[in-house]
C-alpha cells in the first residue's frame, strides 16, 4: 500500500459503511466502483476497474436514505423493500488521501482502492451524508441488538434476513456472517 501523504491523514468525522457503487470520471471516461464507507470528510472506495491517473477525481454517489428502524415494527420492516429507500444523488470531487495499488501489473487488475476527501461539497450534500451516517448509526446498534437476542433463540429470522439485504449485505451469508459482519460495521462508525 503505497499512501500519498505519508499517512498524514486522519478521521474527523464518524463514518458509516456505504455498501453501493460510485461514477468516477478519469481522462473523459466514466468508470464504476465499489463504496465501502462515507463520512462527511470523504470515502473509501474498492473495486476500481480503472485506476485514476490524477489526485483530484471527479464522482457521483448515490446515497440512500435509510427509515429508523428501530421505529417501526417487524411487519413493516418486512414489507419494506431496498427500491422503496429513497435515493439522494450528489456529484462532487474527491482528493485523493490514500491508494492501495498491487505492485505487480497483473494484480493491479484485480484489487485497487482510493481513500478520499471531499472537495467544496454543498452544505446540503453535507447535511445529507451527516443524516445517512447518524441513521446507519442507530440502524446498526437496532440490527445488532436484533442479532444479540437471535443468539438466545428469541429473534424473527426472516427478519434478520430482510434486514441484511436492505443493508447490503450477501444473500447467502449465514446468521453467524450476517452477525460478524454488523458487528464489525458497528465497530468501525468509531473514529480511529
Amino acid at each position: 500500500m503505497s499512501l500519498l501523504k505519508n499517512k498524514n491523514y486522519s478521521r474527523f468525522h464518524l463514518r458509516a459503511p456505504l455498501k453501493t457503487f460510485a461514477l468516477y470520471e478519469d481522462e473523459s471516461y466514466v468508470f464504476k466502483a465499489r463504496l465501502m464507507n462515507i463520512s462527511e470528510g470523504g470515502i473509501l472506495v474498492e473495486q476500481l476497474p480503472h485506476f485514476p491517473k490524477h489526485t483530484d477525481i471527479a464522482i457521483m454517489i448515490s446515497l440512500p436514505q435509510y427509515p429508523p428502524f428501530s421505529q417501526m415494527k417487524a411487519l413493516e420492516i418486512l414489507a419494506y423493500t431496498y427500491d422503496m429507500i429513497e435515493k439522494k444523488i450528489f456529484r462532487g470531487k474527491i482528493q485523493t488521501i490514500r491508494r492501495t495499488q498491487s505492485t505487480t501489473s497483473v494484480d493491479q487488475v484485480f484489487q485497487v482502492g482510493i481513500g478520499g476527501k471531499f472537495l467544496d461539497i454543498e452544505s446540503k450534500t453535507k447535511t445529507a451524508i451527516t443524516e445517512y451516517v447518524q441513521t446507519f448509526t442507530k440502524n446498526s446498534v437496532y440490527f445488532l441488538n436484533l442479532l444479540e437476542v437471535n443468539a438466545n433463540g428469541h429473534a424473527n429470522l426472516h427478519l434478520i434476513k430482510h434486514l441484511a439485504t436492505l443493508f447490503g449485505y450477501e444473500d447467502n451469508l449465514s446468521l453467524s456472517q450476517i452477525h460478524q459482519r454488523v458487528r464489525h460495521d458497528c465497530q468501525s462508525l468509531e473514529l480511529l
